[in-house]
Formats: C-alpha cells, sequence, structure tokens
C-alpha cells in the first residue's frame, strides 16, 4: 500500500523524536507506559542535545516493497520485536546498565507522546539512547502508519545521508546520519511501533543496537551487565574505510586514494598516473560548473546497501556545504570485500587508469 504523508507533518515529527530524547528527564523506577498523566512539553532543543538542521523529508509516496531485500546489521532480522508498549517495556528492562562506558541515565522514561526512551549519560552531553515510538500516538502520523513507510520514508534521503537500509522478512530497517549524529530505525512493517538507536558514534550507534538484539532475544540484563563495542559489522567497517576514501579524495590527495582499490585495477593503473588522471579531470569538472581551478569541493557519503560480500556505495559532490547538481543523483561505486578488507571494485577505464 502507497500512503501519503504531508512533508511537514513527517518534519515535526522527526523533530519532536530527536528533542524528546535529547530532553528526557533524570533516572527514576520504570514507568507504567498506560499511565493517564500527560508529558510534560517538550523543551527546545540546544547545542548540546539535538542534531541541526533536522532531517526535512520531501518524499511522500512510501512503500516498504520498494526496499531492497537486505540482512539487517547486527542481528537486527534474527529475533522478534516487540508490537505494542507493554512488550517494549519488558525488553528495555533487559539493557545492561552500561554500553561501553556510558551509564544509564533512565530506563523506559515517557518521554514524549507515544515516545518511551532508555538514554545513557555521556561526558559531552551527547544523545546517547534508544526509543520506542507508536506512530498512532498523537496528530504526527495517519491512524494507519506503519513502520515499514517511516522506514521507507527515511531509505529515500533527503537533507541526510543513508548509510545503509533494506528489509529483511517483515523488518524494515535504515540506518542514517545527520549533523554528526548516527540513527537507527527499524520495526515490524504490518506494525505501528517503531525502534530507534541513536549515538554520535557509528560504532557506539552498532554498540546499542547489539543491545537491543541481545534484550530482544532474551540475553542477559544484569544490572551491572557492560556492552562493549563491536567493528564486526558489515556496514560500520565499511562506512569507515569508504568514508576515510572520501577524505582523501576531498584533500585532493589521490596518491593515498588509490590505495584503496582493487589490487587488479592498482596493477593496471600506476599510482602516479592515476593521481595525475584523477586531479586532471577534476578540474574539468570544477570548470564545467564554472567553479575556479582548484576550489575546495567535498565527497560525500550517501548510502550504502551490503550484500554478502558486495556493497554498493551512493556518493555525491558537495561545494560550500551544499549539493551539486549533475547528472545523476548518486555516484555509484562498487565495492568488494577480500580477505576481510574493503576495496573500490571500480573496473579500469580503456587505458587501465580513470575512466
Amino acid at each position: 500500500m502507497v500512503m501519503h504523508w504531508s512533508p511537514l507533518i513527517v518534519t515535526i515529527a522527526a523533530l519532536f523524536l530527536v528533542v524528546s530524547v535529547a530532553c528526557g528527564g533524570e533516572s527514576k523506577a520504570d514507568p507504567s507506559p498506560t499511565a493517564t498523566s500527560a508529558p510534560s512539553p517538550t523543551p527546545s532543543p540546544t547545542a548540546t542535545s539535538a542534531p541541526s538542521p533536522t532531517p526535512s523529508p520531501t518524499v511522500t509516496q512510501l512503500d516498504f516493497d520498494l526496499l531492497p531485500e537486505a540482512s539487517a546489521p547486527a542481528g537486527l532480522g534474527t529475533v522478534a520485536w516487540p508490537n505494542n508498549f507493554q512488550e517494549s517495556s519488558a525488553l528495555f528492562g533487559r539493557l545492561p546498565s552500561e554500553i561501553a562506558g556510558h551509564r544509564i541515565k533512565a530506563r523506559f522514561e515517557q518521554s514524549g507522546l507515544g515516545v518511551f526512551s532508555t538514554t545513557y549519560e555521556d561526558p559531552n552531553k551527547a544523545i546517547v539512547a534508544v526509543t520506542v515510538h507508536d506512530l498512532t500516538k498523537g496528530d504526527f502520523f495517519p491512524p494507519d502508519a506503519n513502520a515499514g513507510q517511516f522506514v521507507a520514508l527515511y531509505a529515500k534521503g533527503a537533507d541526510w545521508e543513508v548509510l545503509a537500509a533494506g528489509r529483511e522478512g517483515d523488518l524494515a530497517w535504515v540506518q542514517w546520519k545527520t549533523g554528526g549524529l548516527y540513527t537507527m530505525h527499524w520495526g515490524n512493517s504490518p506494525s505501528s511501533i517503531v525502534f530507534q538507536a541513536i549515538a554520535n558514534d557509528l560504532r557506539l550507534l552498532m554498540a546499542l543496537v547489539e543491545a537491543m538484539v541481545s534484550a530482544a532475544s532474551g540475553g542477559s540484563a544484569a544490572p551491572s551487565a557492560t556492552v562493549v563495542v563491536s567493528a564486526t559489522s558489515d556496514v560500520v567497517t565499511l562506512t569507515r574505510r569508504v568514508e576515510d576514501s572520501l577524505a582523501l579524495a576531498s584533500r585532493g590527495n589521490w596518491l593515498e586514494a588509490w590505495e584503496y582499490y582493487t589490487l587488479s585495477f592498482r596493477e593496471s593503473c600506476p599510482k602516479e598516473t592515476f593521481a595525475a588522471q584523477a586531479a586532471s579531470g577534476m578540474n574539468l569538472f570544477r570548470g564545467m560548473l564554472e567553479l575556479p581551478p582548484n576550489e575546495p569541493l567535498e565527497f560525500r557519503l550517501m548510502r550504502v546497501t551490503v550484500i554478502g560480500n558486495t556493497a554498493l556505495v551512493g556518493t555525491r559532490i558537495h561545494h560550500q556545504g551544499e549539493p551539486l547538481e549533475y547528472g545523476a543523483k548518486d555516484e555509484l561505486d562498487s565495492w568488494v570485500l577480500i580477505d576481510g578488507e574493503w576495496w573500490n571494485n571500480v573496473p579500469p577505464g580503456p587505458e587501465g587508469c580513470v575512466n
């Protein structure tokens, strides 16, 4: 089913989710999710508690079936997720009291209308939290809204970078980044319940997700339990490597960027030749857009889709913080996992180097 949501409603809802988590109260006994007391008005975000700007979705046609079939990170698709607050309360009760050195601050605390959160302390007052949100509570979404449609919206991308997205069975999931904040949304497509993990570090985000998976599978949740950061996720390791290579390209350091290509490419394209052709090509590109030679440009990661040992990586060139309009929306590169390391698998051009 395809439904139409007002972009303004979705934008307000996205802001509400982030701000309600950031401004949650102090730790206290688990509240009942059926409490009749109304939540306090949500405070305005501060520079240290919420990202800016908040994503502004503009896509109104949402379809769970359009998400690519892909295994969810950290085993999200291998466990059963609650479809109501009562079961969610039990799940959150099994979360550890400490994750990667961050001690729990509030457990299953109502942080908004239809939103309950477990938050963890951070020395820099950054957001470290997991939430559950019933889309049917309040007036932000249509009464028949479900998790599949919500996730499909964010998987479209707009003012944020989609790192990965997909569906595994009935589970919809998406990982995205904006303003230095990493977020994972997931939920059963027919259900109105959406789960969220949010952190200012990708590895910490995955630690939160892994803790949720452990809790959902009935894993240990002793008060002193600690979850350590795991860097084994394909999405995490690939994202970090791609971002490293893009940072080199943004600085025009093509000699080092060459090191991220497959061995077959490097054997057919000498490092110095690659660097010279890449630099020349970028200056031609600047000329086409009427930009001065050597004008700083930034390569940004927009999306990642991992399927087994291969991945499709979407990037886009930005100038002064704004995406440049040229050709296709995103440049797509193929990456491949070889002996535990990800490599840019773009084939060489006719002359053995840059196309």
